[in-house]
């Protein structure tokens, strides 16, 4: 029985540090990517991402990863933000 309960503690302690860590993680990748057109660089992040997707349903764009739109459609999202600033 002790095994059994020495056991469980292990696991219970052991997801209580690694899921803290795993998720801080998996939170902190981001990018950075330059705008040619505009000569400066942006953090590419959950908030950029959640701006790109609102670009993409404002001007009724197929819902693709930035990283897979040619030249043009990256230019023309960043002449998008730049007209859309964070408050």
């Amino acid at each position: 029985m002790r095994k059994i309960n020495r056991l469980a503690n292990f696991v219970v302690w052991s997801a209580i540090v690694i899921a803290p860590i795993s998720f801080v993680a998996s939170g902190c990748r981001t990018e950075t990517v330059y705008d040619n057109e505009h000569k400066d660089t942006h953090k590419w992040d959950e908030h950029e991402d959640a701006a790109y997707h609102q670009y993409v349903n404002e001007q009724h764009k197929d819902n693709r990863d930035y990283k897979n739109l040619n030249d043009q459609e990256q230019k023309d999202y960043w002449n998008w933000r730049h007209q859309h600033p964070d408050h």
